[in-house]
């Protein structure tokens, strides 16, 4: 269960899984919640037997502004993934939209 009162400018949740969702709550069930919170769902599919993880992911648990799912080609993958996850999610994106910065 998650509480929803400290102020943060943004709120993200990472899932690194090597497998779909097969105890507890069904992810999709939870999507309206986390949209309605601005939450923002990241995975890191460990691709070790099952090829279409990283669809499933797509498809399931990733959502929200920016949201990303990166691949680890089996468990030695996951700590280089984790780190690319860090920095993706840490660094400051510049886009054309930013013109005020280029001046």
């Amino acid at each position: 269960m998650m509480c929803w009162t400290d102020p943060c400018t943004r709120r993200v949740i990472d899932v690194p899984r090597n497998g779909n969702s097969n105890k507890g709550i069904d992810p999709i069930t939870q999507r309206p919640l986390l949209c309605a919170h601005e939450v923002t769902v990241n995975a890191i599919a460990i691709e070790t037997d099952d090829a279409a993880l990283t669809a499933y992911f797509f498809e399931h648990v990733n959502m929200g502004s920016g949201a990303f799912v990166m691949a680890a080609h089996g468990f030695a993958d996951v700590p280089e993934q984790i780190k690319r996850n860090l920095r993706r999610e840490t660094t400051r994106q510049v886009t054309s939209n930013s013109k005020s910065l280029l001046l």
